[in-house]
């Protein structure tokens, strides 16, 4: 019988849940974030870069660290942009641009309303007997939704113990 999909919740994950500042973009690294950014938006004057981006890339069978390219600055400046790096100051449609880019590369959403983590690719109903999808249980076993848990327990932990 097919139920609703109960996503990630529980004890392991209210803390992430409650501290996270991912909302729809979770497993995105900021390296590719960085590099996206730079890719869309060649008008911008960013700092150079030097390094690379690691990660599994769905569809690489390699998973293997691919070169940060070099994108040349362009001084056209397109309609309903502006020549500002900083982030805060980027016009509507510049954000819109790069968070419709990121949204495809996502892993995770994080639900504050409701207090869940789910897939982004969650299939919405599961046979499961545990009642979470396969797409919700893979997630569940991601190494960068792992390392994001571990960084918030850890974090709770060291501020409890500055507290005793």
């Amino acid at each position: 019988m097919l139920r609703p999909c109960r996503h990630l919740t529980g004890k392991k994950y209210e803390e992430y849940i409650l501290r996270s500042q991912t909302r729809s973009f979770g497993g995105v690294s900021f390296e590719l974030r960085r590099r996206l950014s730079r890719q869309l938006h060649p008008h911008k004057a960013f700092p150079i870069l030097k390094g690379s981006v690691s990660g599994n890339v769905e569809g690489s069978s390699s998973g293997a660290a691919s070169e940060f390219t070099a994108v040349a600055h362009s001084p056209v400046i397109p309609e309903g942009g502006n020549a500002c790096v900083k982030f805060s100051l980027w016009t509507d449609s510049e954000k819109s641009k790069l968070e419709e880019v990121l949204r495809a590369w996502a892993c995770w959403e994080v639900n504050y309303t409701h207090g869940y983590v789910r897939a982004t690719r969650c299939e919405g109903t599961t046979k499961n007997p545990n009642q979470v999808c396969t797409a919700c249980e893979k997630v569940a076993d991601d190494s960068s939704l792992k390392a994001a848990l571990r960084k918030v327990g850890s974090s709770l932990l060291s501020s409890v113990l500055v507290a005793c």
